[in-house]
């Protein structure tokens, strides 16, 4: 996951596809997050945890493993914090996105820019 950093994302599996991520590179992007607003664009960040501080609005948070697989799914209200055991990224979405089922393995695909 070290070559992900500076690009557009998406995380694909069957029948489910989150829309484009940015990847979070470095201490201060992965600070900052979403915020203020997700402006048509997600986030996928590297580690098991996620916060909503400064956040405005709910979003949608999906933890994944290192195999791909989706460990955990969970709405992260403002100013709360989330960690998912086993996940070694976590994508940040619109709250009203629908969630990838529990257990599907998702492929991490480069978007062109």
């Amino acid at each position: 996951m070290a070559t992900l950093k500076s690009m557009a994302v998406e995380l694909v599996a069957s029948g489910w596809r989150s829309g484009p991520l940015e990847v979070a590179s470095g201490f201060v992007r992965r600070w900052r997050g979403l915020r203020p607003r997700f402006r048509g664009r997600g986030l996928l960040l590297p580690g098991s945890a996620v916060h909503g501080r400064g956040m405005t609005e709910e979003l949608l948070a999906v933890g994944v493993d290192v195999e791909g697989r989706v460990v955990a799914v969970a709405y992260l209200r403002p100013g709360r914090f989330l960690r998912f055991a086993g996940a070694v990224m976590v994508a940040e979405l619109a709250a009203g996105r629908p969630p990838p089922p529990l257990g599907v393995v998702v492929e991490v695909v480069r978007l062109r820019t």
